[in-house]
């Protein structure tokens, strides 16, 4: 008799692989439950800013127009490493340490007219009126750093034999390092070098990623994977007048390597 030999079609549902502990071509899962990822983005930073209730006596009047119609936002840099744990079914825990920096680059050109006079508490009142204006006219780059802490589950399923899915989100602890640049002063509105304001300098964000990884080998992997961040407080003191809070959208790309 007559036998005939039918080749049975290798799997494609990636899902159901990783369920079954079967995988097409060279198995590049996880061989460890340990990974370092190396990051490097370039962001575009926003801000949220408004004047606290407190603000309505204790800042110039032409202060928030000024400041509206004067600063953007700007590109900035940031690189960190983060360290991720398999906890099992496509899902990790991540943390690590970061340095993040926001910018704000504008121009000032207006005039200052006018002084503000303050009472005994400190508040203004009245505004005394200059013999001549004063010309206010700086183009101004603005920079803010931080140190970040992150804390990020992702869940990271197989979209094909070697590329992986991942979507990010958690919280990250931010410590304020330094500013430079110059900004104008809310009452007098003359320039001021920014690292004389107070500044807030422990606060917490939001993040959120989604992207591709690509494993080329087992144990190094390389991925691409659009970035948002949002601070959940203003950068200055919680009695300061001001209310600004940073947010950026950027593009993460990074080194994965897997630990043994």
């Amino acid at each position: 008799s007559d036998y005939v030999l039918q080749a049975q079609p290798a799997a494609t549902d990636y899902s159901a692989a990783e369920a079954n502990d079967d995988f097409i071509g060279e198995d590049v899962r996880e061989t460890s439950n340990w990974s370092v990822t190396m990051n490097v983005y370039p962001n575009y930073t926003f801000r949220e800013f408004k004047l606290n209730s407190n603000a309505e006596y204790l800042v110039n009047e032409r202060y928030e127009d000024i400041i509206n119609d004067s600063e953007k936002g700007g590109f900035a840099f940031n690189a960190g490493v983060d360290v991720r744990y398999h906890l099992g079914n496509n899902l990790f825990l991540g943390t690590g340490l970061g340095f993040i920096q926001t910018k704000i680059n504008g121009n000032y050109d207006f005039k200052v007219e006018n002084e503000p006079v303050f009472d005994d508490n400190g508040n203004i009142y009245m505004y005394a009126i200059f013999l001549e204006p004063v010309n206010v006219n700086q183009g101004i780059i603005q920079t803010y750093r931080f140190l970040q802490m992150p804390l990020h589950v992702s869940y990271q399923p197989w979209a094909s034999e070697k590329l992986r899915l991942i979507v990010e989100g958690g919280f990250s602890y931010i410590h304020f390092l330094s500013a430079d640049g110059q900004t104008i002063d809310y009452q007098s509105l003359f320039l001021r070098e920014l690292n004389t304001m107070r500044f807030n300098r422990n606060m917490a964000s939001m993040d959120f990623k989604v992207g591709l990884t690509y494993y080329p080998t087992p144990n190094v992997a390389f991925g691409v994977e659009p970035t948002l961040m949002y601070f959940n407080s203003s950068i200055y003191e919680e009695d300061s007048p001001l209310y600004v809070v940073p947010w950026s959208v950027g593009v993460n790309l990074n080194l994965r390597i897997r630990l043994l």
